[in-house]
């Protein structure tokens, strides 16, 4: 799916996913401008902590095991084509974001770098409405 400019979709990402929602997958262009915002009433859990988009500090998941090092513990990031080296901070609100590169847009709960604490212990949705600006 590709967004024209001006257009608006939800998408609804799940805590348990590495990749947010293997279902929904956006295609993006270097250089367009996309804003994002996540609804800041809804909340994700991980393992016992439940939080909102901004994240929470965790002292269990040291920045360099984070996927996003800079990023909290289960704030909302975004990534180019499933690539380390393609992450982004989203928080709650990101605006005005110029695509860096073309390739599929992914989102997801920043946490351990291992997939397999995605599985076993987060769980929640989040909501995200992703508009193409221009």
């Amino acid at each position: 799916m590709h967004l024209s400019s001006g257009e608006k979709k939800k998408i609804t990402l799940k805590a348990r996913c590495y990749y947010g929602n293997p279902d929904i997958v956006l295609s993006v262009q270097e250089g367009e401008v996309y804003t994002f915002i996540a609804d800041e009433n809804q909340k994700w859990t991980d393992l016992i902590v439940t939080r909102n988009a901004e994240g929470f500090k965790n002292p269990f998941v040291p920045k360099h095991k984070r996927r996003v090092s800079e990023a909290k513990v289960f704030e909302l990031c975004g990534t180019i084509d499933e690539n380390e080296q393609n992450h982004f901070r989203i928080g709650l609100k990101r605006e005005n974001f110029s695509i860096p590169k073309t390739g599929k847009l992914h989102f997801f709960a920043n946490d351990h770098k291992n997939e397999f604490w995605y599985i076993i212990n987060n769980w929640g949705k989040m909501k995200v409405e992703v508009t193409r600006i221009s």
